[in-house]
């Protein structure tokens, strides 16, 4: 029996909204924002006039501006300005975790390389190079 595994959960590669299917996941853009090419970004359809408060995304819903952050990044309190979430809280990495601005990074303690994943770890055989 074969159990999906849920791509949507803990950090992933959709701007916005990640939506999880059997075997596979999709990303989505909520309004005023439309899905890139890239299908894992979303782009402003609305754009803000110059001379908005938004110190990343402004998008314009009837004339009124509406502020956004990029991934990896959330809105303050004021509704204006975007802060760096620490991805490293929800443990996306098997051992080690580095925040970087807007993102992380994966490392692995000495005797284990980064998979492909660029999240888990496996153990290297030093015999096998003996």
């Amino acid at each position: 029996m074969c159990i999906d595994v849920d791509e949507c959960m803990g950090v992933n590669e959709c701007q916005q909204t990640c939506i999880n299917t059997a075997g596979s996941y999709y990303c989505d853009c909520t309004d005023g924002f439309q899905l890139d090419s890239d299908e894992h970004r979303c782009a402003v359809t609305n754009a803000c006039q110059p001379g908005h408060n938004c110190s990343d995304i402004c998008a314009s819903f009837n004339n009124t501006d509406t502020c956004f952050c990029s991934s990896g990044f959330v809105l303050s309190f004021n509704q204006m300005t975007c802060f760096d979430i620490n991805e490293c809280d929800q443990s996306p990495c098997e051992q080690t975790c580095r925040n970087t601005i807007g993102s992380f990074r994966c490392s692995c303690a000495a005797g284990f390389q980064l998979n492909a994943d660029q999240r888990s770890c496996d153990d290297i055989d030093e015999c096998i190079d003996a």
